[in-house]
């Protein structure tokens, strides 16, 4: 229908459509793992494909009907079943009461292929085709019919699939974009089948006549073409192109099997961790941790759970905790979880038995949330804390000592009388504050941040950012919302831990 660089343009297009629409379908293969936990869940939602698959919160009272995972592991929608001939053999009696063997042939289902590991097959099938094929003209268009057939068999699987979310009332985006996709390729493959007459030269032979004929003459230990493109295109080639098909799918096999087996070894390695590290928080002794009487908590007071956080309000990796605590687990643990801040700077200006002086300013941080405690109370101290517990502010703190006068600024910016709070963060009371729990940090064995014990029961380090450790705890808190809330043990058990 084009000349050969409008086709050379309309099959870079299709490349490009392809290499997306593999994209995509990668995702989609990760969907499809069975074997996936909560981390691996995390980290496709923080992908791009993700992020398309979340689609926006429903309105209050709606349904949310996008879900990418559901629709692509659904059975009518997400697989294709592949049947097998399969025969057995018994032995029973005949008429006659003889023992003969009798052989039963019957069809059976022992394959189930995604629909995206055929999308991707579909998809890398294309580019081997026009890789080695190149641009069809007239007098060879009838081999278009190859690719054009596999497009139009991949349209007619959109409309069934879409039809089959429509009727679930799942939407997968994703899949929707794939389908869009297949559209526009089935389009550019029309446009590419040559309509154009051609044009009789001298002695009304035509530019593909003599084509051919050039192509028929040829030298003696040469193969012959067969006509597809300029000048023909050699047999090897359409069967190079002709193999990239079962290569693709031996290769989309590879990644789905490797992809499988790397997420059982991720589950099974995460889920011995998280038997270790809940062995080991079932199994500690309880340690009592009195009470001061200014310590600052947010949470319930009524909360059946208090997790006392030692911190170092210098400690990149106590800001990342805290940041989890206010995005992951006090939604996770809604009224049945109080946070207590205790200080351990490791800062050897206040913390004087600290082998390293890791945080120069810790100390400095700890003396003015403290300072604004003594000014406003818990609310001016979560004010200070929430200006310095930043990763903005951490990196600021990293750079240099800060004098008096920055931690003035800090105070103005919270909201305080800055007169006061450099009287207060000069004082001894604030020092002594962080002296003592620093002593009886100390005595209970704290020695880096940040340190946690949850109802006094020391928490694993490895077990911070492990979601299914204190999802555990969580449901074992509102199962057991009845119990008195000082009673330590919640109840689950190590296999409540393997869920």
């Amino acid at each position: 229908m084009f000349g050969r660089r409008t086709s050379l343009i309309i099959i870079a297009l299709i490349w490009l459509l392809c290499g997306v629409a593999l994209s995509m379908c990668s995702y989609l293969m990760q969907l499809h793992a069975p074997i996936t936990s909560s981390n691996a869940q995390a980290a496709e939602k923080n992908s791009y494909w993700g992020e398309v698959c979340s689609g926006d919160d429903p309105e209050p009272g709606q349904k949310d009907t996008v879900d990418c995972r559901q629709v692509v592991t659904d059975p009518q929608y997400g697989y294709v079943i592949l049947f097998w001939p399969k025969t057995t053999h018994e032995f029973v009696k005949n008429e006659v009461g003889e023992i003969e063997e009798r052989a039963t042939t019957a069809w059976f289902s022992p394959y189930k292929v995604p629909v995206a590991q055929l999308a991707m097959i579909f998809y890398f099938f294309l580019f081997g085709w026009f890789f080695f094929v190149g641009v069809p003209e007239r007098h060879t268009r009838g081999w278009l019919l190859v690719p054009l057939f596999a497009a139009f068999c991949s349209l007619i699987a959109a409309v069934y699939f879409i039809w089959v979310m429509a009727d679930q009332d799942k939407w997968c985006p994703i899949c929707m974009r794939l389908h869009v996709v297949d559209l526009c390729i089935f389009v550019l493959l029309v446009l590419l089948w040559p309509l154009r007459r051609e044009r009789v030269g001298d002695g009304g032979v035509s530019q593909s006549a003599r084509a051919e004929t050039r192509g028929s003459e040829i030298p003696a230990g040469e193969s012959r073409g067969v006509g597809y493109g300029r000048g023909g295109v050699s047999f090897w080639k359409l069967v190079v192109a002709g193999v990239t098909l079962p290569a693709a799918i031996m290769a989309s096999s590879f990644i789905y099997r490797d992809g499988q087996l790397e997420r059982a070894q991720l589950l099974m390695q995460q889920q011995s961790t998280l038997q270790f590290v809940w062995r080991s928080y079932q199994t500690a002794e309880p340690v009592n941790i009195p009470p001061r009487p200014t310590q600052v908590s947010i949470g319930s007071p009524q909360a059946r759970l208090e997790l006392v956080m030692f911190t170092d309000l210098q400690c990149p990796v106590c800001i990342r905790f805290e940041m989890q605590l206010k995005e992951k687990l006090q939604p996770m643990f809604k009224d049945q979880l109080r946070v207590t801040f205790r200080h351990f700077p490791i800062c050897t200006d206040c913390n004087v038995k600290s082998k390293r002086n890791l945080h120069p300013n810790a100390c400095d941080a700890a003396y003015a949330v403290e300072a604004a405690r003594l000014q406003q109370g818990s609310k001016g101290y979560l004010a200070m804390h929430d200006l310095i517990a930043t990763p903005s502010m951490n990196e600021e703190l990293n750079k240099r000592r800060w004098e008096p006068a920055d931690w003035e600024k800090l105070a103005s910016r919270a909201g305080l009388d800055v007169a006061r709070f450099r009287i207060d963060f000069a004082g001894e009371e604030v020092r002594q504050i962080v002296l003592g729990d620093i002593e009886l940090a100390r005595q209970i064995g704290v020695r880096s941040t940040p340190t946690l014990y949850l109802n006094g029961r020391p928490v694993d380090a490895l077990a911070r950012g492990m979601d299914d450790f204190w999802l555990t705890i969580a449901r074992a808190a509102l199962r057991s919302n009845q119990q008195p809330a000082s009673q330590p043990t919640l109840g689950p058990t190590v296999d409540d831990a393997g869920q």
